[in-house]
């Protein structure tokens, strides 16, 4: 991999709290998940390695209103399970960006009602504002909004590398089943390390 800072974007998808901290609807979920642990962590070094190299750095949100109207339609499936933890509301702690995930004024925080991040118009309009043609995706979760934000951005013809030890699903399996069977299809899987390594060569260069 041979990334131009310039024109690569690092995507967040739904660092929150009720996700990322302790209290969260989901948290406990995801520590005992594969890569649970320390996730955080790496999300920050990621976060570090492409501010330094000058990468734009995106948060996603998923939120809903009280009562989920914005996908009432949805009454299976995943959406149907969001409901039920009654978390990711607007306005509440839980929807916020993550306690301690270092996202700063100056990056780019989009609210979204669904998996893909393409679902907020705003997100590809400013991608083509700034010239980003290369999308490195982490965060929540695997196999839902990772995996969607993925399969659409390569639809739409960026270049998409995912980094596979700084996301996490609900359990291992799942995980690992989509790491191992959609990434391959649609992205470049590459882990916290080899993206900070590469940006590291490219400044020293």
């Amino acid at each position: 991999m041979t990334l131009n800072p310039q024109t690569t974007a690092l995507v967040i998808l739904d660092g929150q709290n009720d996700f990322l901290t302790e209290g969260g609807v989901l948290y406990e979920a995801i520590q005992a998940a594969e890569n649970g642990p320390g996730l955080k962590d790496r999300l920050n070094s990621a976060i570090a390695a492409a501010r330094s190299a000058g990468a734009a750095v995106i948060n996603t949100r998923i939120t809903f209103s009280e009562g989920y109207p914005e996908v009432t339609h949805n009454g299976y499936g995943i959406f149907a399970a969001v409901g039920e933890t009654g978390g990711f509301i607007k306005g509440t702690w839980g929807s916020e960006t993550a306690e301690g995930l270092d996202i700063e004024n100056g990056d780019t925080v989009l609210e979204k009602h669904g998996m893909s991040a393409f679902l907020n118009p705003e997100f590809e309009k400013m991608l083509k504002e700034r010239g980003i043609t290369t999308l490195v995706l982490a965060g929540l979760l695997t196999d839902a909004c990772v995996e969607c934000t993925m399969r659409a951005a390569y639809d739409k013809g960026f270049e998409v590398y995912n980094l596979t030890d700084a996301t996490a699903a609900l359990d291992s399996a799942k995980h690992k089943a989509t790491v191992e069977g959609s990434y391959p299809m649609f992205a470049k899987a590459v882990t916290v390390d080899e993206f900070t390594q590469d940006l590291q060569n490219r400044q020293a260069a």
